[in-house]
């Protein structure tokens, strides 16, 4: 009954963190794989281009400062992804590890519109499963 009492805090949090989706694989025992969705949107990133539009050379710098700032992370790779339908991504793969457990983390970042948005896909004590083919779909 615990966790229905904190049903309205538990969404209070979403929306204060800006969260769209938060998808993981198994509610009944611990999940090894969660989607995560979140759209952010701020003075930061009101008057910014979209990165679909941004000119090659500062979606470069866009990248590199953007990986300098997650330095709290073991980061494994960081891409520039265009999709099939035009838009653009800066994509950082991570992880964090502590005595217990594993988190790899594929995170992809764009700004559209005036907002941040994130797609993430962490994996929890999964054997090197990053970029599967659920993320390419």
């Amino acid at each position: 009954m615990d966790k229905l009492d904190k049903k309205e805090e538990r969404i209070q949090n979403y929306i204060n963190a800006n969260i769209l989706l938060d998808a993981v694989d198994n509610i009944e025992s611990n999940a090894t794989q969660e989607i995560l969705v979140a759209s952010t949107s701020n003075i930061n990133y009101a008057d910014m281009q979209n990165l679909n539009q941004l000119p090659e050379a500062d979606l470069i710098a866009y990248k590199t400062q953007l990986v300098e700032a997650i330095n709290t992370y073991e980061i494994k790779k960081d891409e520039i992804v265009k999709t099939n339908n035009g838009n653009t991504y800066i994509h950082i793969i991570s992880q964090i590890q502590n005595e217990d457990n594993k988190l790899d983390m594929s995170v992809y970042y764009t700004i559209m519109s005036g907002r941040l948005l994130t797609i993430s896909f962490r994996y929890f004590n999964k054997a090197e499963q990053l970029e599967n083919e659920q993320e390419k779909d």
